[in-house]
């Protein structure tokens, strides 16, 4: 994959971690059929896409628990995983917004898109929108 370095770098096993959380909530979402569930999903993308993990609670909690349990930090190019968070986080407003207006068979296959690829990640390490990343940069030359 062809990817620009940016100068900050993020680790991979904090961020897995968070999208457990995150595959969690939004699970509860698809089952429950209720939008409880899927606000801390909007949140905290939110708050990565348009701030910083840093700031993002799930990500904190999942930081406090890799260095309770002493993990060490596997750090990667923070650009390619922002651009799936923004992605991620476009969804899940998607998700949103067909849920509130009632259109509940498009939010439901979107959130399930969306289990797919953080599913893919935490499994797998196969982040979807870095793979989108890495083509739109090839693409834009």
């Amino acid at each position: 994959m062809v990817c620009p370095i940016s100068f900050e770098r993020i680790d991979t096993h904090t961020l897995r971690l968070s999208g457990i959380f995150l595959f969690l909530f939004t699970l509860l979402f698809v089952s429950e059929n209720s939008i409880i569930w899927l606000l801390p999903v909007v949140l905290e993308l939110a708050i990565r896409a348009i701030f910083s993990a840093k700031y993002a609670p799930m990500f904190i909690l999942s930081k406090m628990v890799i260095n309770i349990l002493k993990i060490a930090p596997q750090l990667e190019d923070a650009a390619p995983k922002r651009f799936a968070v923004r992605i991620g986080f476009l969804m899940a407003v998607l998700i949103l917004l067909f849920s509130l207006f009632g259109v509940d068979k498009i939010a439901t296959f979107i959130s399930i898109i969306l289990l797919l690829c953080i599913g893919l990640e935490v499994i797998f390490k196969f982040c979807v929108g870095c793979v989108m990343y890495g083509f739109l940069i090839k693409i834009k030359g």
